[in-house]
């Protein structure tokens, strides 16, 4: 188990606080995309972590995508270094986009299209 890669992603409101809501799609190597919901619980008297955690056994993320209730959203490469870690993505500026290069690897099963990873 040891071994085996993660990747936890904490997306933050524009005040800082967790974003109860957010939609976090990991697009991975081998696997495809992955799909987390930050919220605030599924039961009665219970919360959940608002962090999404993806275990990836033996593959990689290639792209993060972040989308907030409101409409907003973050597109991304996964740096050198960043598997393994805890990363935190601010909520985008006014204004902001993010736009992925044509060329980039969003992972098995999808492409850019538009700036963002698409299914083939």
């Amino acid at each position: 188990g040891a071994s085996n890669k993660w990747l936890r992603v904490i997306p933050r409101t524009q005040f800082g606080s967790f974003a109860r809501g957010a939609k976090v799609t990991a697009f991975t190597n081998q696997s495809g995309a992955h799909t987390r919901i930050i919220d605030g619980g599924s039961g009665y008297l219970c919360e959940m972590e608002p962090v999404a955690h993806f275990g990836l056994g033996n593959d990689e993320v290639m792209v993060l995508e972040v989308s907030w209730p409101d409409g907003s959203s973050v597109t991304r490469t996964l740096q050198p270094g960043e598997m393994n870690t805890v990363v935190e993505v601010a909520y985008p500026s006014a204004g902001e986009m993010s736009v992925l290069a044509n060329d980039t690897q969003c992972g098995k099963g999808f492409t850019v299209k538009i700036g963002r990873c698409a299914g083939l």
